[in-house]
């Protein structure tokens, strides 16, 4: 199942990033690397997010709605660009995670988003664990994420990972400044769920 479009891989597709998990309630997710096919899977899920997880993904902009904005997020070098999500038993998106290092390597930009009904029970923290993971091994060595300061499952996850991090507010907006090392990196490996 995690393979669902395997006839449509990309040149580059990780085979090695799919995965099948459990979570803290039981629920089965399965993962693996987003394909130029998955345009219409997240449309959907975009349009049936609450608000408020789309104010805190996107903060307070617009979520990407045109096909030409959900082609480049679904359009990866797996590299330097890179996304993972997570699709339950009937195939639906249920959460994602990303890294953007197009313009920034070796510097990558981190963010994640979980259906609500997924929320709470360690998928975000699975799939941000795993594109981390992702991002060291393509030789990144520092993850940046801007966040609102009333997210507290992301600031949970940052204190989490214990990862030697460089923090600032403005205007309730968080920058947050990573930096992956080999001894830190490896906290993120540990067997997760």
């Amino acid at each position: 199942m995690v393979s669902q479009h395997s006839a449509s891989r990309p040149a580059g597709y990780p085979v090695e990033c799919e995965a099948e998990v459990e979570l803290a309630d039981g629920r089965r997710a399965h993962l693996r690397p987003v394909v130029p096919t998955d345009q219409a899977e997240l449309s959907a899920a975009i349009a049936r997010a609450d608000p408020d997880t789309l104010r805190r993904r996107f903060l307070g902009g617009a979520p990407p709605r045109s096909p030409r904005d959900l082609a480049r997020l679904v359009t990866v070098d797996y590299e330097r660009r890179f996304a993972l999500a997570a699709f339950d038993d009937l195939g639906t998106g249920i959460g994602i995670a990303r890294y953007e290092g197009e313009h920034t390597w070796p510097a990558v930009e981190v963010a994640v988003a979980v259906d609500l009904a997924w929320a709470g029970i360690g998928l975000g923290r699975e799939l941000v664990a795993r594109v981390v993971l992702r991002a060291a091994e393509q030789g990144a060595d520092r993850l940046t994420a801007d966040f609102y300061d009333d997210n507290l499952q992301v600031l949970g996850l940052l204190a989490e990972a214990q990862l030697p991090e460089h923090r600032t507010l403005e205007h309730g907006v968080v920058a947050d400044e990573v930096q992956l090392d080999g001894l830190s990196t490896a906290r993120w490996a540990r067997p997760l769920t």
